[in-house]
């Protein structure tokens, strides 16, 4: 399903440093990434830029004035282990509770930017085959169901003028990208899906999840996933 809706932006012009370059081991990066991201917003802000490679992380949080692109050859690829997303406060299924955060998180940042021709890839498939297992045991098995590492790829909330252009959301654990309390927001030429693979469909991985926004524009984007194309909460 693609929607066509005009809205104009404004530029950002915010610094371009190096990109993170491309590794030939699959270590895990979350704190190299996070350490990044503080030191442009000590500075005043920036982008953080993945190049070309795969970059493994868990739970990233995007500090006011940093901006993410990602490059094309670049992928983000989202961690399984329960450690990599520490619990905390966030909003899900309608209400506010403890629950993991996403791979990509900004709060309280206005003007947030991911861009890029990169692949944001949440390493989906071990979590779909446990949750269908846990259902096949449990049928009142819940998508929040304790014990089932379930995070986001993207949650942004209580933002405005946040921009997503460029980039591919793939293979989500749960959501594929979730907007809360923002004002302003375009999503637009990306794509957004969640393959079979092995055989197996991913649960409820909806690809724009719309929580009490305003002024929201989905624009040329391509989804493809097994649950809601958008959802207006």
């Amino acid at each position: 399903m693609a929607f066509s809706v005009a809205a104009v932006f404004g530029g950002l012009g915010l610094a371009l440093p190096q990109p993170l370059g491309a590794r030939e081991d699959l270590s895990d990066e979350t704190g190299e990434l996070q350490a990044r991201i503080d030191a442009l917003a000590a500075a005043s802000g920036g982008e953080l830029v993945i190049g070309a490679g795969v970059h493994r992380s868990g739970a990233l949080f995007f500090r006011p004035g940093v901006n993410l692109r990602i490059e094309k050859g670049g992928v983000l690829l989202g961690l399984d282990a329960h450690e990599a997303y520490p619990m905390r406060e966030t909003r899900i299924e309608g209400e506010t509770c403890v629950y993991y955060p996403a791979l990509i998180n900004a709060d309280r940042c206005d003007g947030f930017r991911i861009s890029g021709e990169g692949v944001v890839d949440g390493h989906g498939l071990p979590t779909w085959r446990a949750f269908w297992k846990a259902l096949k045991e449990n049928p009142r098995c819940l998508n929040k169901e304790p014990g089932l590492v379930r995070p986001r790829l993207l949650y942004v909330s209580n933002s405005d003028n946040v921009d997503v252009c460029g980039v591919t959301f793939r293979n989500a654990k749960f959501w594929t990208t979730h907007y809360y309390n923002c004002r302003n927001v375009r999503v637009h030429d990306c794509e957004i899906a969640s393959e079979v693979l092995d055989g197996v469909r991913g649960p409820s991985t909806d690809s724009i999840d719309i929580d009490r926004c305003r002024g929201f524009v989905v624009s040329n984007v391509f989804m493809n996933v097994n649950d809601d194309a958008v959802v207006i909460k």
